[in-house]
């Protein structure tokens, strides 16, 4: 598998569980959560949560054990 094969198919993981974990707000607050979701789903490198992956990966384990908090590092990133 090429480099950019592999990236683009992380960043496509990476994504989907940035759409899965995303908070959905209810009610009069729920333009707020809109608004914040509209920004993370701007889509961009997703570098950050890829790199912490292949850092588990490198270190022998796997994607599952990783993905909340590489979703929170993409997350914080996006909303500061």
């Amino acid at each position: 598998m090429t480099f950019t094969k592999e990236l683009a198919g992380k960043t496509e993981y990476v994504n989907k569980w940035l759409e899965i974990l995303s908070s959905k707000g209810e009610g009069y607050h729920s333009k707020i959560f809109d608004c914040a979701n509209y920004s993370i789903k701007a889509g961009g490198k997703r570098i950050r949560p890829i790199l912490a992956i292949a850092v588990c990966e490198m270190l022998g384990g796997n994607a599952e054990q990783v993905i909340p908090f590489a979703c929170a590092i993409e997350f914080i990133h996006t909303y500061s």
